[in-house]
């Protein structure tokens, strides 16, 4: 992770923050197709890699980004709702989980 991070700064920098926001999303389409498409724990993991180094790029990218953009009176707000959004998801995939637990299925 500590790669990813110096990786998307010297990128976000030299080539501004919106570009480092798509190369990110490009990742994420290319990390979630191999996920999809994976046939073995192989594939899963260097899919899940793909998806933490998106992850890498917009965790970099967005708050600064939002910091930028925002007015001065709505900053700490926009960059606060940023940093709970990730909280709100994990929270709904959580329980997403919990309600498919006992769904009977012939996946695994």
């Amino acid at each position: 992770m500590l790669a990813c991070f110096t990786i998307t700064a010297s990128i976000s920098n030299r080539f501004g923050r919106k570009v480092g926001l798509y190369i990110g999303l490009v990742l994420v389409f290319i990390g979630a197709a191999v996920q999809a498409a994976a046939t073995n724990t192989a594939m899963f993991v260097v899919a899940r890699a793909i998806l933490g180094f998106s992850a890498g790029f917009w965790g970099s990218a967005a708050p600064i980004l939002i910091s930028e953009i925002a007015l001065p009176l709505h900053r700490e707000f926009a960059t606060g709702y940023y940093q709970c959004g990730f909280f709100v998801g994990g929270t709904v995939a959580a329980f997403v989980t919990l309600g498919l637990l006992y769904l009977e299925s012939s996946w695994l």
